[in-house]
């Protein structure tokens, strides 16, 4: 059995996973064996936690979890409350998993934060936030280092958003390299 199924077993304990989730634990276990040294790892919206254990059970690096846990709609209509705060130090508690939380929205979080980041894994929920977070945080991602975004819309829309702001913003140094399954696109700081 591979390291990235055992991680997958381990997090089904306290989460009813679907074939996607699955997906998703095994890429976000790959982009941890792949980190350049000497960042960080940021995930921005972590709801209840599931991949904020997948990214500290499969790094030794700090994972800080970044989420206002407010009462707010996402894209798809789905319902974040105040209450999804309880779940996620259930859950991270129970694997084992000690992220830094920042309960703060993402925006107030990096004017607070100024630390290497290996990889951002951007899970918001919120697609009109992709530019403003990418302008905002991209300069703190060390060379090698990675900004994966999950959940971006399928195809040729989503491959091309980040290329876009990257592009029209004259934002050097980025490549987007590989979109994994469950739907997360990972580009990487070049320079």
């Amino acid at each position: 059995m591979s390291q990235a199924q055992r991680l997958v077993d381990t997090i089904s304990t306290q989460y009813l996973l679907k074939k996607h989730q699955e997906d998703k634990i095994r890429t976000l276990y790959d982009l941890c064996q792949n980190l350049s040294v000497g960042g960080k790892i940021v995930e921005l919206g972590s709801y209840h936690g599931m991949s904020t254990c997948a990214l500290c059970l499969s790094s030794t690096t700090e994972v800080y979890a970044i989420d206002d846990y407010s009462n707010k709609f996402g894209w798809a209509g789905e319902e974040y409350k105040e209450s999804d705060l309880t779940v996620f130090n259930m859950r991270t508690k129970a694997l084992g998993a000690r992220p830094i939380l920042i309960n703060k929205d993402a925006n107030l979080a990096r004017k607070s934060l100024n630390l290497p980041i290996s990889l951002i894994f951007w899970d918001l929920g919120v697609r009109n936030r992709l530019t403003m977070d990418f302008k905002l945080w991209q300069d703190l991602i060390i060379k090698g280092g990675m900004f994966a975004v999950h959940d971006l819309p399928t195809g040729i829309l989503g491959s091309n958003m980040l290329r876009y702001i990257i592009d029209v913003e004259k934002i050097y140094g980025w490549q987007f390299v590989k979109e994994y399954p469950a739907n997360i696109r990972v580009f990487v700081k070049n320079g």
